[in-house]
């Protein structure tokens, strides 16, 4: 298969001083409906406050289930103190392809946890690139984070391993062969 690259000046850092954001940030970026697994991540994060107090989580995307999960992050943080928020919509796209979130999330050293959707295994390689976890288990869904969030080698190794991936195969010089291999034919 032929890749091509999602060059990103995306400032991480900036994006947290902006938003107030906690050293730690779980972020999901998709259309707000059922069968994303927003409200698998919701549920958790009392439990993960509890082990993890400077964490925040962030979701990014519109849709129907918006305004209920918005709702649903209010009372987090009046119940629990759960920095949990919703900050804007993306185009709508109702199709799983190749998640660009994740490639962004390489391009950044960012470790991913993700689902087995679409094509994430393209990307995100259990264990070596990422975690995967089925988003319908808030258990596994916890568990990956918990791994991500606690254990600092690992997530180092698996931002690592993905950054090398996308260097690999999701490069400039990477899509240019690959245009030019297309053209030929």
């Amino acid at each position: 298969m032929d890749y091509l690259p999602i060059p990103s000046d995306f400032n991480k850092e900036f994006f947290k001083k902006q938003n107030n954001l906690k050293e730690k940030v779980i972020l999901t970026v998709c259309r707000m409906i059922p069968g994303k697994g927003v409200e698998k991540i919701l549920e958790i994060l009392p439990d993960l406050k509890k082990d993890f107090p400077e964490i925040s989580f962030v979701g990014l995307g519109g849709g129907p289930e918006l305004e209920k999960l918005a709702g649903k992050s209010r009372e987090l943080k009046n119940r629990f103190g759960v920095d949990a928020r919703f900050l804007g919509d993306l185009p709508r796209n109702e199709d799983e392809g190749m998640a660009h979130t994740l490639l962004e999330a390489a391009y950044l050293g960012t470790p991913v946890a993700t689902t087995g959707a679409g094509g994430n295994p393209e990307i995100i390689e259990d264990g070596h690139t990422g975690l995967v976890f089925d988003f319908n288990d808030g258990e596994q869904i916890k568990s990956a984070l918990k791994k991500i969030l606690f254990d600092n080698d690992l997530a180092e190794k698996l931002a690592a391993n993905a950054g090398e991936k996308l260097k690999s195969n999701f490069s400039w010089k990477k899509a240019v062969e690959a245009n030019l291999r297309i053209l030929k034919y």
